[in-house]
């Protein structure tokens, strides 16, 4: 039988889950409307379609586990079990991870003036690309992914436990992953995708800095509206970096086993998880003129219809 502490803190999270289901659904509908009356999207919004049904996919894996683990311990305790939900978690937290980077990515090349050749190449060719790095950030968390199921050995000695805080239902073993296996797919799946993120970040601050004092000098040479979609791309890049870090943080504390599952922070740690993708979709919202026009047709739609 849970306990309330287990009760209150399923709650919460569940409360978390469902408002990043809903706030991602906005995202998702609106750009499946503009699909349909248009029929076609540009660039960004089949990035930002792409990482509306990851999050909300995200967050169905993430709520069958937890009311397994709460519910049907016996049952979430199999092996096979906890395998199935590792390798679906960790390829949503992955292909996540990628999708931002995509996201990154063609703001920095959309944005910013190239003078090399190849990166010029890149620019005139964005809307071929993109597709090319949504099905990458599917297809290479997808190979990161299913190796853990080959990959797995047995922990003895431990005493594991399904619930947060009961342990009638235990076992002497965890299942747990090679260090070349979990650093390799960290490497790979969380810290290159985090790389090119910071890269994007740098190469629109370094424009928008070069620009302004180009302005500033000549009085010309950088519009307005153009200006405007420099700073609006930084703002977001950068939220979406510093949500990234503590979302990457929380989760490496979690996957470790820093700390033990029925701790305060562990809790902590599982709130900033179930945080990931509304606060994600709120951050992409406020960042993107045309869903933020959308979002606020729906809200207040006789002020703003």
């Amino acid at each position: 039988m849970p306990s309330l502490y287990d009760l209150i803190v399923e709650i919460i999270l569940l409360s978390e889950a469902l408002i990043g289901i809903l706030t991602n659904s906005l995202t998702v509908t609106i750009n499946v409307q503009d699909w349909i009356k248009y029929g076609s999207l540009n660039s960004c919004d089949k990035v930002l379609l792409t990482i509306g049904l990851s999050n909300i996919a995200f967050q169905c894996i993430m709520i069958s586990n937890d009311m397994c683990m709460l519910l049907w311990i016996e049952v979430f305790l199999l092996d096979y079990v906890y395998l199935i939900f590792f390798v679906l978690l960790m390829l949503m937290i992955y292909n996540n991870f990628w999708l931002t980077a995509s996201l990154c990515i063609f703001y920095c090349i959309k944005i910013i003036t190239f003078h090399h050749p190849v990166l010029a190449w890149f620019k005139l060719r964005i809307s071929k690309i993109v597709p090319c790095l949504l099905l990458g950030s599917v297809i290479g968390p997808f190979l990161l992914s299913v190796p853990a199921v080959w990959d797995i050995y047995k922990d003895y000695g431990l005493n594991v436990s399904a619930s947060l805080t009961d342990n009638s239902a235990s076992k002497s073993y965890k299942l747990r992953w090679s260090f070349s296996y979990s650093i390799a797919s960290l490497l790979l799946g969380c810290c290159m995708p985090f790389l090119l993120v910071l890269l994007s970040i740098i190469l629109i601050l370094t424009s928008l800095c070069r620009h302004a004092r180009r302005m500033e000098n000549t009085g010309g040479g950088f519009n307005k509206p153009r200006l405007e979609a420099h700073i609006g791309a930084a703002k977001t890049v950068i939220y979406l970096l510093f949500h990234y870090v503590v979302f990457y943080m929380a989760e490496f504390l979690l996957l470790f086993d820093i700390f033990q599952l029925a701790s305060l922070w562990s809790v902590l740690c599982m709130v900033i998880v179930y945080a990931f993708a509304p606060i994600q979709s709120v951050i992409l919202i406020l960042g993107n003129s045309n869903l933020k026009q959308a979002v606020r047709r729906i809200i207040c739609p006789v002020k703003y219809g």
